[in-house]
């Protein structure tokens, strides 16, 4: 998945993903995610714990569907769920398709497949890597009105 949107006022990050895809069950079922984010030229990384909601065929979705490029609009306008085995790569989308890129139009229905995963964040950790093998890891928590940091052993 591909961050689409960071709001750090609502502590929010927001993804696009395929509704059929077993991820918005699963999530459905179980709201907590986590993101892993790796910097390597600052030798960074962060685990962020968040809850997911999902929006599907609804005002924020359709917000959303307004601004994705008509090309990344095909990845949801395949035949089949993400995942699925095929025996050609021809198989995912419409064969109507195959010579030529589909209308706006065309690409319309695809919205139905279509999700946007907002995710709230409650926790995350900080790990930077350093030459000298001095790393630093930190914890940070919100209380419901700010964040509560502590130093951790890396």
């Amino acid at each position: 998945m591909v961050l689409r949107a960071a709001d750090a006022s609502k502590r929010q990050l927001t993804c696009h993903t395929d509704a059929r895809s077993p991820k918005v069950q699963h999530l459905r079922l179980n709201p907590h995610v986590q993101w892993l984010f790796h910097d390597p030229e600052a030798r960074t990384q962060l685990r962020v714990c968040a809850l997911a909601m999902v929006h599907h065929d609804d005002a924020i979705a359709r917000v959303a569907w307004a601004a994705v490029p008509l090309a990344s609009r095909l990845t949801y306008g395949t035949l089949h769920p993400p995942g699925t085995a095929l025996t050609s790569p021809d198989e995912a989308l419409p064969r109507a398709w195959k010579d030529r890129p589909p209308t706006p139009d065309e690409l319309e229905p695809a919205f139905e497949n279509f999700a946007v995963l907002v995710t709230t964040v409650d926790s995350f950790e900080w790990l930077q890597l350093r030459d000298d093998g001095r790393h630093r890891r930190a914890s940070f928590t919100w209380t419901g009105a700010h964040w509560s940091g502590v130093w951790l052993a890396p």
